[in-house]
C-alpha cells in the first residue's frame, strides 16, 4: 500500500498538483486517498528520503519552498540531460513517433484552452516523457524522472494568466518537426528552448513570490549549457 501512495504523491508532485511549501499532513492525506496515516507517513517518509520532501522548522513534511537558484541549477541540468535524450530519440525517430507527439499536444492546448491546469501539466509531463523514452536510455530517463519531480510544484506557475501564449511557435512543434526528420541538433535546440523560455516565466513567479526583483536576462547557466 505504501508503494502505491508513494507513486501517487509522486505523480501530484510532479504534475504541479502541489504546491511549494505546501505541507502534507498524513491524516488529512489518508483521508483523501481513503487509507489508514500508516502506509501515506511510510511514503511521506520515502519521498524525504530522496531529497523530494523536506522538513519544516515545525517538523512536518513540506515541499521545499521557492528557491530561484535551486530551481536554475535543476533547469541547467534538465536542458543539458533531456537535450541529451531528445538527441537520442530524434536518431531513432520518424513519421510514427512524430505523429504521437502531435496528438499530445493537441490535446495539450485543447487542456490549456479550457482552463485545465492539472489536465495540462499531466500531458506536457507525457510530451517529454515520450521524447525522454524514445531515447531508449533507461539510467538518463530516472535521472530526469527525480529532475522533474524537484521542480514539480514550481510548474503550476506554467498556467498563469501572464503566462507566455506561444501558439505556433511552441517549442513543442519544432521539436515534433525535428522527430520526424530525424534530427538530432534541431530536438535538442526544440527542448533548450522550450526549458528556457517557460523556465524564465516560472523564474520570475518566483521572484515575484519572494518580493525580488525580476531579472531581465536568462540566467546564464541556461544559455551556456553544454552539449
Amino acid at each position: 500500500m505504501a508503494d502505491k501512495i508513494y507513486v501517487r504523491l509522486r505523480v501530484a508532485i510532479m504534475s504541479g498538483q502541489l504546491a511549494p511549501g505546501q505541507k502534507l499532513i498524513y491524516r488529512t492525506l489518508a483521508e483523501e486517498m481513503g487509507v489508514s496515516p500508516t502506509p501515506v507517513r511510510d511514503a511521506v517518509h520515502r519521498l524525504m528520503s530522496d531529497g523530494i520532501l523536506v522538513m519544516d522548522e515545525r517538523g512536518a513534511a513540506a515541499l521545499p519552498e521557492p528557491d530561484p537558484v535551486r530551481f536554475i541549477e535543476i533547469i541547467s541540468l534538465r536542458i543539458d540531460l533531456e537535450g541529451r535524450a531528445a538527441s537520442y530519440a530524434a536518431a531513432v525517430g520518424g513519421e510514427a513517433a512524430a505523429r504521437e507527439l502531435e496528438v499530445l499536444h493537441e490535446q495539450l492546448e485543447d487542456a490549456r484552452t479550457k482552463g485545465l491546469t492539472h489536465l495540462a501539466l499531466e500531458i506536457n509531463e507525457q510530451f517529454h516523457f515520450a521524447v525522454i523514452s524514445s531515447a531508449n536510455m533507461p539510467v538518463l530517463e530516472g535521472l530526469l524522472r527525480s529532475l522533474w519531480l524537484l521542480c514539480g510544484p514550481s510548474l503550476r506557475f506554467l498556467h498563469t494568466d501572464d503566462a507566455p501564449k506561444l501558439g505556433l511557435r511552441h517549442p513543442h512543434y519544432k521539436m515534433i518537426a525535428a522527430i520526424r526528420a530525424k534530427d538530432s541538433l534541431g530536438a535538442r535546440n526544440a527542448i533548450r528552448e522550450d526549458l528556457v523560455s517557460h523556465g524564465r516565466h516560472i523564474l520570475g513567479k518566483i521572484y515575484e513570490t519572494l518580493g525580488q526583483e525580476v531579472p531581465t536576462e536568462p540566467p546564464a547557466a541556461w544559455v551556456n549549457a553544454t552539449d
